[in-house]
């Protein structure tokens, strides 16, 4: 009697052109097809493919982790938080600790550090499991040392590349929490290294070189911070949320050297991409408008700045405080001073305070901070809100360089406003603010003196060192391609910048403001750049030297 194995499914029939398992043939050859066997050659092996597919279809689904780690991985963070949900519903669920860190992390991603620290508040040790890195991260960065250091307590360190990796990034943000900055970078830096040998990389709250350029902005080395970031986004992929949070924080350093055609350059690429994202994240968002509101105020760009805030008011609204944002914070309390709407940004700021304070007011991570709100203080006129702030600077000073010029411009700027203007002191000052990526707030202190001073002979050095400050070295746009060559022969120095600044449509005093020097002189600049170039009027001018 022969096997009648009745009609096979056309799924089943189907060679997806995949060998057999070794197993199952030898289960099958075990009895050969053949003469007498009762079984016919051809039957035989259409169950084997039958079977396989089969065995195949019945291995259970990827589980729900693994649905949101792939989906973080493409960028898609709501449909991560959506696979995990139902896990996080089930405190007994076999993968409870690993959905609870996977979720910590795409929250802070997202631009909800506050909520990825609130999922480890109420678990102990034993709870967090191998995610304990993760944990004490998040929990640091939003303010809960004291808990992150029980959940750290008596861990073992995970044996995978990217457990290590975690590790020392918690590892390396607690040193920072401590002071010890030489130490923090290093550790960051060799977390940074690890990654980049990792295929794929880890999927973490935030990557270690992002936090090794954060410490290194916060403490005034952008050499540091430049160059961490470039390395991350040569390797980066393309849609990654890691690259728009790299060049993002690229932007801001170019913006903090002054190179502000560079960081120009790089919002607009990244403001480009993020709008065509459908999973855009409030994080990204909140740097973005940060970003495009300190550019309009650096380049004196006032319909810019309201527009500029406006815009990215209602994205600082919705966003919560932790200790990585609070360079946008600062931005944007010194925006809101110059658009009388400084009360939009009193519970973000009052926020931040308990942040530092929780924290012990770190010396790595307050003082620039507590820089823009001496400015806001000052263009406030209000000498009670300068004193704590100058006096966490004076505090961090005695072992923050970077924090002992910022106290330094301080005190300085109160000086000038009263009047006392020492041409040789307030330019030490204004390069000590230079030396740590910070010229533009060196010029404007400068051009503040040059207002006050009633010498006309200070007046003259003053602005003069003013302009000399605002002039970073090397190219404004390194990676630009040279579009300038052809109008380089034609126009002086002072003329290009000029030419560049009508380009951008600034007035003739907004120039004046950037340059300090007064609208007048613009207009006599302006007129011979129209005789060097051939046109007649302000509209063929702007035409003929973006041709050029």
């Amino acid at each position: 009697m022969t096997a009648d194995t009745g009609p096979v499914a056309p799924e089943d029939e189907a060679d997806d052109g995949a060998a057999p398992d070794e197993a199952f043939l030898e289960i099958l050859s075990a009895q050969e097809p053949g003469p007498g066997t009762g079984v016919h050659e051809g039957t035989a092996r259409r169950v084997t493919r039958t079977t396989l597919v089969r065995i195949r279809q019945r291995q259970p689904p990827p589980s729900a982790v693994s649905r949101a780690t792939s989906a973080v991985r493409n960028g898609d963070l709501r449909a991560a938080l959506a696979a995990l949900e139902p896990v996080l519903g089930d405190p007994d669920h076999r993968d409870a600790a690993a959905a609870t860190e996977l979720a910590a992390i795409v929250l802070a991603q997202a631009g909800h550090p506050d909520r990825a620290g609130q999922l480890f508040h109420s678990l102990d040790p034993a709870q967090v499991g191998s995610g304990w890195p993760t944990a004490a991260f998040v929990l640091m960065a939003s303010g809960a040392q004291a808990k992150a250091a029980t959940i750290v307590t008596d861990q073992r360190p995970d044996s995978t590349i990217a457990g290590g990796i975690r590790a020392l990034t918690a590892l390396g943000l607690r040193q920072s929490l401590d002071n010890d900055v030489g130490t923090a970078t290093s550790t960051l830096l060799r977390a940074a290294a690890m990654t980049e040998s990792a295929d794929p990389p880890p999927v973490m709250a935030d990557t270690a070189a992002a936090v090794a350029a954060l410490l290194a902005i916060h403490v005034g080395d952008l050499d540091v911070a430049e160059s961490t970031l470039r390395r991350a986004i040569g390797r980066d992929r393309e849609g990654d949320v890691s690259s728009y949070r790299h060049r993002l924080l690229l932007a801001w350093v170019a913006m903090m050297r002054g190179r502000f055609t560079w960081s120009h350059r790089l919002v607009g690429e990244i403001g480009a991409q993020l709008d065509d994202r459908v999973d855009g994240t409030l994080r990204d968002e909140l740097w973005l408008a940060a970003l495009r509101v300190g550019l309009a105020r650096r380049t004196s760009d006032a319909a810019g700045l309201v527009a500029a805030w406006s815009a990215g008011r209602d994205v600082l609204l919705r966003s919560s405080v932790d200790l990585f944002s609070l360079l946008p914070l600062g931005e944007f309390a010194v925006a809101a001073v110059r658009v009388r709407e400084y009360e939009r940004v009193g519970a973000h700021l009052a926020a931040a305070n308990r942040l530092l304070c929780d924290l012990g007011e770190p010396v790595a991570w307050s003082p620039p901070l507590r820089w823009y709100l001496v400015q806001t203080g000052i263009m406030r006129n209000r000498p009670i809100e300068v004193k704590p702030h100058a006096a966490a600077l004076v505090r961090a000073a005695r072992s923050s360089p970077y924090a002992a010029a910022l106290a330094a411009g301080g005190r300085t700027w109160l000086r000038v406003l009263a009047g006392e203007v020492l041409p040789a002191k307030v330019e030490t000052v204004a390069r000590g603010l230079q030396s740590f990526g910070l010229a533009w707030d060196g010029s404007r202190l400068l051009g503040q003196a040059a207002a006050q001073s009633k010498s006309r002979q200070d007046v003259a050095a003053l602005l003069q060192a003013a302009r000399s400050l605002q002039h970073p070295d090397g190219a404004d746009d390194p990676d630009a391609t040279p579009t300038t060559a052809a109008v380089a022969p034609l126009l002086s120095g002072r003329e290009r910048e000029i030419a560049a600044l009508l380009v951008q449509q600034h007035t003739y005093r907004e120039i004046g403001t950037r340059l300090f020097i007064s609208p007048k002189t613009v207009e006599h600049h302006v007129a011979r750049i129209k005789q060097r170039v051939g046109a007649v009027d302000r509209a063929e001018l702007i035409a003929r030297l973006r041709a050029l």
